[in-house]
């Protein structure tokens, strides 16, 4: 984003990050910075939000139905191990399982053969 009398130098780029976050919010989700690159085309913008607004929700999805596997994962393990799971140990087995399927997509963006 390319604000006029702030661009260059440190304290330009670094209004110019913060301006980025700040200006849809501002102008409302109808709104967009008309600052394109020569290969994208307002269509094409708005097809990559559409995209990316879809991923989101289908990670969502994913992340929601993960936590009861990665549970049934947790209680699996203390059973080889011959362990029962009471009641405070099953409420922290679903924390962690909260924990991590939040955190595994972001490690599976970051290095898939790890998740996998």
């Amino acid at each position: 984003m390319d604000i006029p009398g702030l661009s260059g130098g440190p304290m330009g780029n670094m209004i110019g990050m913060v301006m980025q976050g700040l200006m849809p919010s501002i102008m409302g989700p109808n709104f967009l910075p008309g600052q394109f690159s020569p290969s994208q085309n307002m269509y094409d913008h708005r097809l990559a939000a559409r995209n990316f607004m879809d991923r989101r929700t289908a990670i969502s999805q994913a992340t929601q139905a993960d936590q009861e596997t990665y549970f049934r994962q947790l209680r699996g393990m203390a059973s080889l191990a011959g362990i029962t799971m009471n009641a405070e140990q099953q409420a922290s087995a679903r924390r962690f399982a909260g924990d991590m399927s939040a955190i595994m997509p972001v490690l599976g963006d970051m290095n898939p053969e790890l998740v996998d």
